[in-house]
């Protein structure tokens, strides 16, 4: 049922160095697999998928996962957990002996999916994770599950709720602590997110669930609103949008964890995450894939917001002014003068650049607060000469017109 009231905090589980890397079809290196989790630790991350165990025939990518997870676990950071997934025991086995305190097992609520993905049907694949689980549980260690297609399947088409909260009642009942409701595809919809969340919460406490939502068609960050409407307060999310799956060839990655933030930051919810470290971490390993950040909206955004405050020549008086009730910071730009939209009148000063103080809109250029607070400009003001101070509305009306007239003559 969709709840007025939204979570306070939100976890948020970061699938970049497994989900989000084991698509891709160079080879990335172990030190470079290494080092995305150490930046992702510095930007305030408490829970990073770090790789998976699985056979290397099936997912090369992954193939120093040992390696990986021991290096990472080497120099462990206070209060930061590192799942792996492993999907049979015999995986299980190589990610204990590694070091491994939590694991994840996935399962799928759709047949065709299953047997494409792992082999087997849902109910055979189910079997095989109770080994895991019983032997994860004995060791001390922690279990996570997954279900994938919970909306839609590249096989059979639309899945339905039903089917997803039986795996997912299936997975609890096994002793998984969280069970992640995976959009494999991303075909979900708000309206489908939330009809597949009220089956689901019926067997399984909200509390326990978290959206895991790729991006295929620009639905994610919706999806993850509409989740939060529900309840859910855990969310997956991988770092650039990277991602994909091997067994879903419509997939895209999964939803930007800067994209996630920048949402959450807007609706004042806690996540302890430093959004500008994030970016940072999206354009590095992005840099090392050699593309651009897939999906991040939000960090286009930001990294637009830094470049106007490498330009700044000093904030004007107050620093602060609000924009239709917003509060936000202005910095100086070289912008000339020009007549506001809104009250028309002529400013010979310099211009500033309104950029978020709060996040929660975009940029906006105006001038700096006066009697009637913040005036935008029209959006080809910046390409106007500057007006003379003295000048009046009607005089620079004239002299405008002259210019005109002059420049029809000279054709």
């Amino acid at each position: 049922m969709i709840t007025s009231k939204l979570p306070a905090a939100v976890r948020i589980v970061e699938m970049g160095p497994r989900d989000g890397l084991q698509n891709e079809k160079q080879l990335v290196s172990t030190d470079t697999k290494v080092e995305l989790v150490r930046r992702l630790e510095r930007a305030g991350l408490k829970a990073i998928e770090t790789t998976s165990f699985v056979s290397p025939k099936w997912v090369p990518q992954m193939g120093d996962n040992s390696e990986v997870l021991t290096r990472v676990l080497a120099a462990a950071a206070p209060g930061v957990a590192y799942p792996v997934l492993t999907p049979n025991l015999k995986g299980f086995e190589a990610a204990l002996a590694a070091g491994a305190r939590e694991v994840a097992v996935f399962g799928a609520a759709s047949e065709s999916f299953s047997q494409k993905n792992i082999n087997c049907s849902i109910a055979e694949s189910l079997e095989r994770f109770r080994p895991v689980t019983e032997a994860a549980h004995a060791a001390g260690v922690k279990v996570r599950g997954y279900v994938s297609c919970v909306v839609g399947c590249p096989y059979e088409g639309a899945v339905a709720p039903q089917a997803v909260a039986d795996v997912a009642a299936t997975l609890m009942e096994m002793g998984c602590y969280e069970v992640s409701l995976g959009d494999t595809i991303g075909v979900g919809t708000p309206a489908s997110i939330v009809r597949m969340l009220e089956a689901v919460a019926k067997r399984v406490p909200v509390e326990k669930l978290a959206g895991h939502y790729h991006d295929t068609y620009g639905m994610a960050v919706a999806n993850v609103f509409a989740s939060l409407q529900m309840g859910v307060a855990v969310f997956d999310a991988s770092v650039g949008g990277l991602g994909g799956c091997p067994y879903a060839a419509r997939a895209s990655g999964n939803v930007a964890t800067e994209d996630v933030v920048w949402l959450l930051n807007g609706l004042g919810i806690e996540t302890g995450i430093d959004l500008d470290a994030l970016v940072d971490t999206a354009a590095w390993i992005s840099a090392q894939l050699d593309r651009e950040p897939a999906c991040a909206r939000g960090a286009r955004g930001i990294g637009q917001a830094r470049q106007g405050r490498q330009r700044l020549n000093g904030p004007p008086r107050g620093g602060l002014v609000h924009n239709r009730g917003f509060a936000i910071e202005t910095v100086r730009t070289d912008v000339p003068s020009a007549p506001c939209r809104d009250c028309r009148n002529e400013y010979s000063f310099p211009l500033y650049q309104h950029l978020p103080h709060e996040p929660g809109h975009g940029l906006v250029r105006g001038l700096p607060a006066h009697d009637r607070g913040d005036h935008a400009l029209e959006p080809d003001q910046r390409r106007r000469p500057s007006h003379h101070p003295g000048r009046g509305r009607r005089a620079s009306r004239m002299a405008g017109r002259s210019q005109r007239r002059g420049r029809r003559h000279e054709r």
